[in-house]
């Protein structure tokens, strides 16, 4: 089974509305299935292949708070949406970090500072100075290429 995030683009603003997290074996034939009774235009945005249905349950739970409805697979084209799914684009085209917009950019920030946690947790009772040190030089590379990509150095 492929999961797919299938967007619906809003006709007049040409804005993603919604994105519909789900698992299909022909993504391309279920986007068409679904593009006869919705009056926008529905775009997919990326699918994953191998995901069973507990993996299409997990991105649903991540994404819980975004749901339109409890019971259904739409869910609010939120920026941490779209940049989760932004972020599978990134790492398969290979997207060198200059032409990141600002706002992914921002959200691997948050993604390493969510790392270092996960690392100090599962392998430092205690942060080393050695940590201190490689995690202080990492956010000063992350901040120095954010700001000369901001200013177009």
């Amino acid at each position: 089974m492929n999961l797919y995030f299938i967007a619906q683009v809003s006709f007049e603003t040409q804005k993603i509305k919604a994105v519909k997290i789900g698992i299909s074996n022909n993504v391309n034939m279920r986007c068409h299935v679904m593009q006869t009774g919705n009056a926008d235009r529905l775009k997919i945005l990326y699918s994953i292949d191998g995901v069973s249905m507990a993996g299409e349950r997990q991105f649903h739970d991540a994404f819980k708070d975004e749901r339109i409805r409890p019971d259904r697979e739409w869910f609010v084209a939120s920026q941490r949406l779209l940049l989760f799914i932004y972020d599978f684009i990134v790492r398969e085209k290979n997207i060198p970090c200059e032409k990141w917009p600002l706002a992914y950019l921002n959200y691997r920030i948050e993604q390493l500072n969510r790392f270092e946690v996960e690392m100090l947790e599962d392998m430092y009772k205690k942060p080393s100075t050695k940590w201190r040190s490689l995690k202080k030089r990492a956010r000063g590379i992350i901040e120095s290429n954010a700001k000369n990509i901001v200013t177009g150095k």
